[in-house]
C-alpha cells in the first residue's frame, strides 16, 4: 500500500469511528461476517479480521485484529498500527499513549459524558482526554451534526447497522435532553485540541464558563459551526472551525461578535452594549469583511 493510499485509509477509519461523512463508504466487517462484495457499496473501505484475496474493484481491504466487542482493549491496523480502546469512565484514569478511541458504548458511559458537559459549560473545565491530540471520541462527528452517516455499514450477524460494533445505537441516537447546545460544545473541543497540539496556554473560550458581555447566555448558544472566540494572556482571538483560520480582534469587535451571535436579530446593539452606533456599524461592517459574520443589517438606537 502506497503512503497515499495508507493515509487515505486511515482517514477513512477515522470517519468510520467518529460517525463522519466521507467520500466512500467505510464498512466493518464481524468476525463471521461474510464479505459480500453485491450487497456493500461500489465504493468503499472495508475493515475486516481476515485477508481478502481477491476484492471487488472499488473497495480497498485493511486487515484489523480486535472486535470493538465491550472488552475490546486494542485494535491493530494492518499489522502496523495500534489504536487503543477504552470506556469514557476509565479515559480519565488511563495514559494516552498513542491514538486512543473513547467509547460512548452504554447509557452509563453517556451519562457521565453529559455529566462532564454540564460541569464544562459552568466551570470552562473539559476532561483533559477530550482534548488530547491523540483521542478520538465516539461518534463526535455524528453528534455535532445530530446525522448518522448510512454511508458507515457494520456488518454482522445480526444485519447491517450504522452504529459501532460493541452498542447498539449511536451516541447521537441517545437522549440529551435540553441540551441543544451539545454540538457546539462537541466544534469546542475540536477547537481546544487544535490549540492544545499547537501547544497553546490556557485559554478561555466564549460560552464554556466565560462571557466578554454580561449580556450574552451563559450557555453556548451560537451555532455549532459559528466562529470561536478565544481569550488568553496574549489577547482575543477568534477561530473558524470550518478552515482552523485563527484571526486577532480587539476586546470591543470580539464583543459585539459574541453579542451578534448570541442574541436576537433585532437587538438593540448600541444600547445593549452601550457603544456609538458608529463604533457598531464599523464593527459589523469589519466582522463581515474578515468572514467571521454574513453580511447583515443591525439594529441601533440613536
Amino acid at each position: 500500500m502506497t503512503a497515499k493510499r495508507a493515509s487515505q485509509a486511515m482517514a477513512d477509519l477515522r470517519r468510520y469511528l467518529v460517525g463522519a461523512r466521507g467520500d466512500r463508504a467505510a464498512v466493518w466487517l464481524d468476525d463471521g461476517a461474510r464479505y459480500t462484495p453485491s450487497e456493500l457499496p461500489p465504493s468503499a473501505l472495508v475493515i475486516t479480521p481476515q485477508p481478502i484475496s481477491a476484492p471487488a474493484a472499488g473497495h480497498e481491504i485493511v486487515v484489523r485484529e480486535g472486535d470493538l466487542t465491550r472488552d475490546c482493549e486494542l485494535l491493530v491496523i494492518d499489522g502496523a498500527m495500534e489504536i487503543a480502546v477504552m470506556d469514557y469512565s476509565l479515559a480519565a484514569f488511563l495514559p494516552v499513549a498513542g491514538p486512543t478511541l473513547i467509547r460512548l458504548a452504554t447509557r452509563e458511559e453517556w451519562e457521565l459524558f453529559l455529566q462532564d458537559a454540564d460541569a464544562a459549560i459552568t466551570t470552562g473545565c473539559v476532561p483533559a482526554q477530550l482534548i488530547h491530540p491523540m483521542t478520538v471520541l465516539e461518534d463526535a462527528d455524528a453528534l455535532t451534526t445530530g446525522t448518522v452517516p448510512q454511508t458507515r455499514l457494520t456488518v454482522s450477524s445480526t444485519g447491517v447497522h450504522h452504529h459501532l460494533p460493541g452498542t447498539d445505537r449511536s451516541p447521537a441516537q441517545r437522549d440529551r435532553g435540553d441540551r441543544a447546545w451539545l454540538p457546539r460544545y462537541l466544534t469546542i473541543i475540536n477547537a481546544l485540541t487544535t490549540l492544545h497540539t499547537l501547544q497553546e496556554e490556557p485559554v478561555e473560550i466564549s460560552g464554556l464558563g466565560m462571557r466578554l458581555s454580561e449580556t450574552s447566555p451563559q450557555t453556548p448558544v451560537e451555532p455549532a459551526d459559528a466562529p470561536i472566540i478565544v481569550r488568553s494572556r496574549a489577547g482575543i482571538r477568534c477561530l473558524i472551525p470550518g478552515n482552523g483560520r485563527m484571526l486577532s480582534v480587539s476586546t470591543t469587535l470580539a464583543t459585539i461578535l459574541e453579542t451578534l451571535m448570541t442574541l436576537p436579530n433585532d437587538t438593540d446593539l448600541a444600547h445593549v452594549l452601550d457603544l456609538p452606533p458608529s463604533t457598531i456599524y464599523h464593527a459589523v461592517a469589519s466582522l463581515s469583511e474578515a468572514g467571521l459574520i454574513s453580511p447583515r443589517e443591525v439594529v441601533c438606537s440613536a
